[in-house]
């Protein structure tokens, strides 16, 4: 390469009747076109097996994806009543996202939000999950905006609310059972159905 050309040589020697070396001779053709040309092509080698391997990663992901969905298809087709759907669901979605129990917070006919009573919950879990949802500000505003929250639970003896590290935080006057909920409204036509509430101890 010579000022960014690039050129093959190749010298010869000049030799004379009894085979001496009287000179030499140096034939350079320059290349530059083709060379360009093969810098290009091991260019878009390189990025196609680049894309190559992501869109590997992509199908796995995706196949992955898929095999989820079919085994969570399996587990609700096995389901014979609206109740065991509920819990089936719920079931999966907590172990989806590892946390230790959860439950459907829904609206009622009358507007007026419910928990429905789960059998991995006890009472007393319940209970704070209730008061939770009611006086928790930051829910109150996801479930506005159709957003998820986290929030993070402590006891005290009157409701607080502050926050750090992207997780709300919420004081209830009784133990809850858990140190953090993920409140999922569930959006359906527009219209906020309820909320999925996962626990994490």
């Amino acid at each position: 390469e010579y000022l960014g050309r690039y050129y093959d040589g190749k010298i010869s020697a000049l030799r004379d009747s009894r085979g001496r070396i009287r000179g030499t001779i140096l034939v350079l053709r320059d290349t530059t076109d083709r060379k360009t040309a093969e810098l290009a092509l091991d260019e878009a080698r390189r990025e196609l097996e680049n894309r190559v391997v992501e869109r590997t990663a992509e199908l796995a992901a995706e196949k992955e994806h898929l095999a989820r969905l079919n085994t969570l298809a399996v587990e609700i087709a096995r389901c014979g009543t609206s109740t065991d759907v509920l819990n089936a669901g719920v079931r999966l979605a907590c172990e989806a996202v590892g946390c230790n129990e959860g439950t459907l917070w829904l609206r009622s006919r009358k507007g007026k939000m419910q928990l429905l009573r789960n059998h991995s919950l006890g009472r007393v879990t319940w209970q704070a999950l209730e008061e939770l949802l009611q006086t928790s500000h930051e829910v109150e505003i996801a479930m506005a905006e159709g957003t998820a929250v986290c929030v993070g639970v402590e006891r005290q003896a009157q409701a607080e609310s502050g926050g750090e590290g992207g997780v709300a935080l919420v004081k209830l006057s009784k133990h809850p059972g858990f140190s953090r909920v993920l409140v999922v409204p569930l959006i359906s036509r527009g219209l906020n159905l309820g909320a999925l509430c996962l626990l994490s101890s």
